[in-house]
């Protein structure tokens, strides 16, 4: 009797602490959640006897520690648990236990960008579970539905990333119900795929989803709601209805405050979304505010080598550039560059960009052979990682050719003119704004050569373009823009006027490309 009760209490004391360490899972404190997971296999070790099922238990429990290094991403330290509850699960010969150790290996290797090695263990184990279960409803077919989900949309499979949320999702809720922290979970995931997609009506309804159970079940104040609001933001920012999206930020932001000690780099992922709000819609000194404070956050946690240090001096430097404050640009991009280089390397698409942005510079300032240096070593890498086909690599053709336009090589200058052209073309419509701007500039360049038939017929399709902007918005450009010399206007009037279509259409370029990256 005595080892009975022993065994009983022991038993109650392990649930106890496995129910505590899965609440401090589900509010994201990792760290203490395995404290308690490891104080209820410490109590594990004092059973009076092992049974299959004592073993399974600490299968559970083991499991569960696993979730958590997985959320830390600390990769190695899940190597290490699965290959110890392997040998649990093979003793058990508990086929279920070895399906779910492989979603736990699958997915630490997806978070390592080892997609195709994650996909051989999430589709093993999902054979391996249609044939222990023979059931699709069940929680566990839901889990592999899940994770093939994030794994498709890694990859930019959104359509297949969608098919396998949608398969997860009645599951979960036919379980769990709709106000469970894994049917939120789905709502976000399915949101993102929206977002991706474009259909941003959707993506705002399944954001909501997820805010109402976030609220029901952790309360306004908590990190998971704050998140939410952070994803609409973005929403209304690709809508470029930039009040709303730092309305939203700003309700984030908020939550993130009060919680700063659990997660500051949340506070400077908002602080960073506000700014690059505030510089869509040209508010730079406020944008550099915001960014500053992203910055001080991520410094003084040590970042300085990080991926997202890099991009906030790389924004930083692209608002010095809007106001024309170049050397300030320099230093911030240079900055980026150095941080990126030593991250990835030299063939990588972020110091491509980077290198394009130095090289922008040096264009304003006519400072053409660092320019054209700068455009050719983005040029290469983006063709080695995409190839020709792509639209970073049109703009870089294009910009090549003013440089070249600059230092009088005009015959090159065309070249170049001519292969951004050809790969506008084959993406877009005749129509399309920046096909607009190629034209315009191949008109300037046979303006050079005094070739003036060819020079008008460019002219001439780089108006009908602006034309049709105009029509679509009237603010757009001024009427003389889009007519050719109106009556009564001076020669000298109309080529001012070119030339200020020249710059509408240099801008214009400048923010879509931005976009386009």
């Amino acid at each position: 009797m005595g080892n009975s009760a022993n065994k009983s209490e022991i038993g109650e004391e392990i649930e106890f602490l496995c129910r505590a360490g899965q609440s401090c899972f589900t509010h994201g404190d990792y760290r203490q959640a395995r404290k308690y997971y490891r104080r209820a296999l410490s109590h594990h070790q004092h059973l009076p006897a092992r049974t299959n099922d004592s073993n399974q238990v600490q299968l559970e429990i083991y499991l569960q520690i696993a979730d958590t290094y997985i959320k830390e991403c600390k990769h190695k330290k899940v190597n290490q648990v699965c290959q110890k509850i392997s040998k649990i699960a093979q003793k058990l010969t508990d086929d279920l236990g070895l399906a779910r150790i492989l979603d736990r290996q699958g997915e630490s290797k997806r978070l390592q960008g080892q997609f195709d090695l994650a996909i051989e263990d999430f589709g093993q184990s999902l054979k391996m579970k249609k044939e222990i279960l023979q059931n699709e409803d069940n929680l566990e077919i839901s889990t592999s539905y899940f994770l093939l989900g994030c794994l498709y949309y890694d990859q930019d499979a959104y359509d297949n990333a969608l098919i396998m949320y949608q398969k997860a999702l009645p599951i979960k809720l036919s379980k769990l119900g709709e106000n469970h922290a894994d049917v939120a979970e789905i709502y976000q995931k399915m949101g993102n795929v929206y977002f991706q997609q474009s259909k941003y009506d959707d993506a705002l309804l399944m954001y909501q989803k997820k805010i109402d159970i976030g609220v029901e079940i952790f309360g306004e104040k908590h990190d998971s709601v704050a998140h939410s609001y952070y994803n609409i933001g973005l929403v209304y920012d690709n809508q470029s209805m930039y009040d709303k999206a730092i309305s939203m930020y700003e309700k984030a932001l908020s939550i993130q405050s009060e919680r700063a000690s659990e997660n500051p780099l949340d506070i400077a992922n908002s602080y960073h979304n506000i700014g690059i709000a505030y510089r869509h819609q040209g508010q730079y000194e406020l944008a550099l505010s915001m960014h500053q404070k992203a910055l001080n956050i991520r410094l003084k946690l040590q970042e300085c080598q990080h991926s997202n240090v890099a991009q906030l001096y790389h924004d930083m430097g692209d608002i010095h550039c809007r106001q024309f404050a170049y050397k300030e640009a320099l230093s911030m991009f240079g900055k980026a560059l150095k941080i990126r280089l030593k991250l990835y390397g030299e063939n990588h698409l972020e110091v491509a960009h980077s290198y394009t942005s130095i090289g922008d510079i040096y264009r304003h300032q006519y400072n053409c052979d660092k320019a054209f240096f700068m455009y050719e070593n983005s040029l290469k890498i983006q063709l080695k990682v995409n190839g020709d086909k792509l639209a970073d690599v049109a703009q870089l053709y294009n910009n090549l050719g003013l440089v070249l336009s600059y230092q009088n090589r005009v015959d090159d200058a065309l070249i170049m003119y001519n292969k951004a052209l050809d790969i506008y073309l084959n993406l877009y419509t005749e129509n399309h704004t920046i096909v607009g701007i190629v034209y315009q500039n191949m008109s300037n360049a046979y303006e050079k050569q005094q070739k003036d038939d060819e020079a008008s017929m460019m002219r001439q399709k780089s108006f009908n373009i602006a034309k049709r902007l105009q029509q679509e918005d009237p603010n757009i450009l001024p009427d003389a823009l889009t007519e050719g010399p109106s009556p009564g206007t001076t020669e000298l009037n109309h080529k001012v006027n070119t030339l200020f279509s020249t710059w509408i259409f240099a801008e214009l370029w400048s923010y879509l490309g931005e976009y386009l990256r």
